[in-house]
């Protein structure tokens, strides 16, 4: 065994081979690498160098299984080799490198300055992604104020069709369509709200609140200010023109426990005071044009309540034909079916006898329903037209023995007459009593009298009422 002993300081002991024995000699000596190579580890094997090839060129990996190597770089310095996401070698396109995706993100630059850039985008572009590894872009809007909106899961977003204002308006204001775009309102809104309340337009673009009242209606004031009451203004009209259609208007109480559990509906003139200075409380019903009947209080009748109909459709209290009055005594007065009974209460002399026609003048009454007997000139007038039946009893007295004809009508547009020979029928004194009956038909506004005709002799024949009682009596009524 030979003994070498130590080196010299920075050798180190290095085998020979064969029978030869070790010896101290610099690191790198007789190794075998390449000149200015690099030293690549090869796990327990020995190491191995990588030449290098052309000056300039940088080193590369080249993931874990392969040696890393060297790359070429341009003349000036650019890279021109880099290896992407996928792992191999891509090629340059104009000097730049894709990284992520054809026309998408790439690397370009010299190898002491690389930047990552896009390419193929314009001005304010909107990236998108396109897939695990790679993005797209969106391009801008050419109109201000659209905004960007989600396609969905498997679509690109894309700029709306109506555009949005950028900045939030007055206070109070929202947005709103106009039809084409969304626009601040000119309008502005509460912030809150109270439960129940009503919004409206207090003001010219405001928007407010009305309180809310139990049980109460939708009203319009005098200024058409809208408001909850139970006081309603104003005159109203339900209508209908559909076939079969009915409007109604119902006040009703459902209880059925309380006998003051009223149903009540009211037409009032005069409000709070005495009200004889106001206009006439009635309803009015109408069948088109032609006929109207109304029923309520005429208050320049004593305010009496009355029940009249016209031929029209304007029938009130103070026009019309009457057909029931009731006075404030509670008297009911029914003109439709007019009643009196008339007599002579002063004896009339000389009114006949030589042939004078004369229309007895009933000067008192027994009662007049419907005040249409004068007792001026003996007349009844129908109020309305119908069949009234008439009946007189008269006692003449100064009848001689030439008054041998005797005339007692019924005087109006139809007559009923009677004829007789007044003296046979005369007592002592010469005084006699007649009668006459009969139904007339007459129109509204005829008048109907009794007229008596005695004739042959001289005018010296009264009409005799003496103070035991009338003689002379006059009775009329309307049947139908």
């Amino acid at each position: 065994m030979a003994n070498v002993g130590s080196g010299p300081e920075g050798q180190t002991l290095i085998g020979q081979g064969g029978s030869a024995g070790p010896k101290y000699a610099e690191i790198g000596t007789d190794s075998g690498l390449s000149a200015n190579g690099l030293v690549v580890a090869q796990g327990d094997a020995p190491f191995s160098t990588i030449p290098p090839i052309t000056p300039g060129q940088v080193l590369t990996a080249n993931g874990a299984g392969a040696d890393p190597s060297f790359q070429a770089v341009s003349a000036s310095g650019a890279v021109t080799t880099i290896t992407g996401n996928s792992g191999g070698a891509q090629s340059p396109s104009s000097g730049n490198f894709n990284v992520v995706g054809t026309g998408s993100v790439t690397v370009a630059g010299t190898a002491n300055t690389e930047t990552v850039q896009l390419t193929g985008l314009t001005n304010h572009s909107v990236l998108v992604g396109a897939g695990t590894a790679t993005v797209t872009k969106v391009g801008p809007s050419a109109t201000a104020g659209q905004v960007l909106q989600s396609g969905g899961a498997s679509a690109d977003p894309s700029y709306s069709t109506a555009t949005y204002p950028s900045t939030p308006g007055a206070s109070g204001t929202i947005l709103r369509s106009n039809g084409t775009n969304f626009v601040n309102t000119s309008s502005t809104y509460p912030t809150s709200t109270t439960a129940n309340q009503i919004l409206y337009s207090s003001s010219t673009n405001n928007i407010s609140e009305i309180t809310t009242a139990n049980g109460g209606l939708l009203l319009t004031s005098a200024a058409g200010v809208p408001s909850i009451g139970n006081s309603v203004t104003g005159d109203f009209t339900f209508t209908t023109a559909t076939a079969g259609a009915s409007r109604r208007i119902t006040v009703s109480s459902t209880d059925n426990t309380s006998g003051t559990s009223d149903a009540l509906y009211i037409v009032n003139t005069g409000g709070s005071t005495a009200g004889t200075s106001s206009g006439d409380p009635f309803y009015r019903a109408v069948v088109g044009t032609t006929r109207s009947y109304a029923m309520g209080i005429d208050n320049s009748d004593t305010q009496s309540f009355k029940i009249n109909t016209l031929n029209s459709a304007t029938a009130g209290m103070s026009s019309g034909t009457n057909l029931m009055k009731i006075d404030n005594a509670g008297n009911r007065i029914l003109p439709g079916n007019a009643m009196c009974q008339a007599f002579v209460d002063t004896t009339i002399a000389d009114v006949t006898g030589d042939g004078t026609a004369y229309t007895i003048i009933f000067d008192g009454e027994n009662f007049d329903i419907g005040n249409n007997f004068d007792t001026t000139t003996g007349v009844f007038t129908s109020p309305i037209a119908g069949k009234y039946f008439v009946s007189a009893s008269i006692t003449l007295s100064g009848l001689l023995v030439a008054h041998t004809t005797c005339l007692l009508r019924i005087d109006s547009t139809v007559n009923i007459n009677s004829t007789f020979n007044p003296f046979v029928f005369a007592n002592a004194a010469g005084e006699a009593t007649y009668c006459i009956s009969g139904i007339v038909s007459v129109g509204s506004g005829v008048g109907i009298s009794i007229l008596v005709q005695v004739s042959n002799g001289t005018k010296v024949v009264d009409i005799l009422q003496d103070n035991n009682g009338p003689y002379s009596t006059f009775c009329i009524g309307l049947l139908s």
